[in-house]
């Protein structure tokens, strides 16, 4: 359970601090949009972390931590598609 519950705060903080870098989209010399930066970092923290939850909600002992592995994995599988 101990393990459970370090592999949650873990993703928590991760998430909490994580920064989504902006790039300036110019159509000659004018602004036109921010964009999304480079994702690669990102896309393997995602990765990282929706097995971890996976491994989490696998295992037996994860009944008092169900709801909350349940809801990061939601919000990571959002995070996914978008």
């Amino acid at each position: 359970e101990l393990s459970i519950e370090k592999g949650i705060t873990e993703v928590k903080d991760t998430w909490r601090t994580l920064e989504f870098q902006l790039v300036k989209y110019m159509q000659g010399e004018q602004l036109r949009a921010m964009v999304l930066g480079p994702t690669e970092d990102i896309t393997l923290t995602l990765d990282d972390n929706a097995m971890n939850l996976q491994s989490m909600a696998a295992s037996r002992f994860v009944g008092p931590f169900r709801e909350q592995v349940g809801s990061w994995e939601k919000k990571l599988s959002l995070v996914g598609e978008v």
